[in-house]
C-alpha cells in the first residue's frame, strides 16, 4: 500500500546523522532526494544527537571530541563548537561530559546533554554553552548509556532510553530526580532502546535497536500495547520492510513515519497504521551510512538578525511544525526576547532592513498582526499561526505562497528609547 506523494508536505526537510563515516545529510521530504550536506571543516566525529535549537541553528553532540557542535542548517555552515573543553585551562568547562548522545532543549530554556559514558545527562545554559549543572546524577536509578532519543514528555518528566540495561527510565523535569523505570522488557521485549517520541495520541513509541522494533506503549502507564513495526514471525515475508536496527524516529506532517535502519545504512517509511511504505532513502544516498538520529524541520531561509535588546544580544525567531497547509501546524518560536512582555507576530514580504523600534524591521509591503503572545520567566513564547486567517483574508497561507515573519516585541529598559523592538526574521515557502 502506497500513499501519494502529493499528500506529503513539500517544505520539510530531513536531517540524518550519520555515525561512521561523521556527516549531516539533508534530504528532502517527500522525494527522499539529497540537498546537501553539512559538516565540512568542523571537527565532527560520531556523530549522534541532534536538535533545532530555539535560534534555528542544528546543535549537534560529536561523541568522539566530547563536543556539541553548532550548524547553520539552510546553508550547511559549521559555526563553532557549542559545547567544548578548553585544553588551554585546567578546569573542564563541558562539566565532565563523556560520550555525549542525545541533545535537547528544555522548557525552561536550557540544553540538556546525555553523557553515554558517564552514565548522566548534563544541563548547560541554553545562550552561552556554559556549563550549568548535572541533571541527572550517574546511574541515578541504574541509568547505563543514555542514547540520543531522549524527550520531555507531556508530563515535563524527562525520559531517558538507557541502552544497555534495556529500559527507558523517567526523571523529574525539573530537579532529575529519578521517578521510575517507565518502559521495560518484561512484557515488550525492548532491548538497546534508542529513541522515545510522543505522538500525542496517548501512546508513545520506542525503537527498539536489538530487537528490529518500534514498540508502543500507553503514554500515561508505560504499559506495552504493541510492536508497532515490526516482523511477525507467523506470517512469510518481512512486514517491518526489511529494518534492521531501528535507531531515529520522526513523525511527517502527513502521518507517515520515518525511521533510521542503521544495519541497513538505509531510510525507511511506514504508514499511520505501522505498514511498509519501501525505503525512500537507500544506503549510500549521498554518503548516508550508519544513520543513527532524525531530525524533522519546516524548511525556512534565515532574513535578517534580531538587534540587541534589554535581555542581551538579540531575539531569536524559529519556525516550528511543518510548512504544509493541510498539516495546519506552523507556529513561531520567540527566544532570547525581555521576560514578561507582550509580543506580537508580523506577516509580510522580505525586505531590507528599516529602522524601526529599537531595532530594524525586514518586512515589506501589506504587515499583517498574525498572533498576539507574552514572553515567559526567560523572554521566551509561543504562537500558533492560523494559515487561513479569516479575520485577515489577504494574509492568508495557501499552498505554493512565500512569506516572511517576525517579531516585535516591548522592551522598556531597551538600549534606546522607544520601548520597543524587532526579533530576527525568517522566510517560509508553504506547500499542500
Amino acid at each position: 500500500m502506497l500513499l501519494p506523494l502529493l499528500l506529503l508536505a513539500p517544505g520539510d526537510e530531513l536531517v540524518a546523522a550519520s555515525f561512521d563515516p561523521p556527516a549531516l545529510q539533508v534530504f528532502d521530504v517527500p522525494t527522499g532526494a539529497l540537498e546537501r550536506t553539512l559538516g565540512f571543516g568542523s571537527p565532527l566525529a560520531g556523530t549522534l544527537g541532534a536538535t533545532i535549537g530555539p535560534d534555528g541553528l542544528l546543535y549537534v553532540a560529536s561523541e568522539a571530541t566530547n563536543e556539541v557542535l553548532r550548524f547553520e542548517p539552510s546553508s550547511g555552515a559549521w559555526i563553532d563548537a557549542f559545547v567544548t573543553d578548553d585544553p588551554n585551562t585546567t578546569v573542564d568547562e563541558t562539566g565532565g561530559l563523556d560520550g555525549p548522545s542525545g541533545v535537547l532543549f528544555g522548557p525552561d530554556g536550557r540544553l540538556y546533554v546525555g553523557s553515554f559514558n558517564g552514565d548522566s545527562v548534563l544541563a548547560y545554559d541554553g545562550r552561552s554553552g556554559a556549563f550549568d549543572a548535572v541533571f541527572v546524577q550517574s546511574a541515578a536509578g541504574g541509568l547505563n548509556g543514555p542514547d540520543s532519543g531522549m524527550a520531555f514528555g507531556p508530563d515535563g518528566s524527562l525520559y531517558v532510553p538507557s541502552y544497555w540495561n534495556r529500559r527507558v527510565k523517567r526523571y523529574d523535569g525539573s530537579t532529575g530526580a529519578f521517578i521510575d523505570n517507565f518502559l521495560t522488557p518484561a512484557t515488550s521485549g525492548l532491548r538497546n532502546p534508542w529513541a522515545v517520541f510522543f505522538p500525542g495520541d496517548g501512546t508513545v513509541l520506542a525503537t527498539s535497536e536489538g530487537s528490529d522494533e518500534v514498540l508502543r506503549f500507553d503514554a500515561a502507564t508505560g504499559a506495552f500495547l504493541d510492536v508497532f513495526i515490526g516482523d511477525d514471525p507467523a506470517t512469510p515475508g518481512d512486514e517491518s520492510g526489511g529494518l534492521d536496527g531501528p535507531t531515529g524516529i520522526v513523525r511527517t506532517p502527513d502521518g507517515t513515519w520515518w525511521v533510521a535502519s542503521v544495519n541497513t545504512d538505509d531510510i525507511k517509511r511506514y504508514a499511520s497504521d505501522g505498514a511498509s511504505l519501501g525505503t525512500p532513502i537507500a544506503a549510500g544516498s549521498g554518503g548516508l551510512a550508519t544513520p543513527v538520529h532524525l531530525v524533522l524541520r519546516p524548511r525556512t531561509t534565515p532574513g535578517c538578525a534580531g538587534s540587541p535588546n534589554s535581555a542581551g544580544a538579540g531575539a531569536a525567531l524559529v519556525a516550528r511544525g511543518s510548512t504544509s497547509v493541510s498539516a495546519d501546524d506552523f507556529a513561531l518560536e520567540l527566544s532570547f526576547a525581555p521576560p514578561q512582555q507582550l509580543v506580537v507576530a508580523v506577516q509580510g514580504t522580505a525586505g531590507p532592513p528599516m529602522p524601526a523600534g529599537d531595532g530594524a524591521i525586514c518586512l515589506s509591503g501589506a504587515l499583517f498582526r498574525r498572533a498576539v503572545a507574552t514572553t515567559d520567566a526567560r523572554g521566551h513564547a509561543m504562537a500558533a499561526i492560523d494559515l487561513a486567517s479569516p479575520q485577515v483574508p489577504a494574509a492568508a497561507i495557501v499552498a505554493g505562497s512565500t512569506w516572511s515573519f517576525q517579531a516585535a516585541y516591548r522592551d522598556p529598559a531597551g538600549p534606546g528609547s522607544t520601548g520597543f523592538n524587532f526579533s530576527a526574521s525568517l522566510g517560509a515557502t508553504f506547500g499542500p
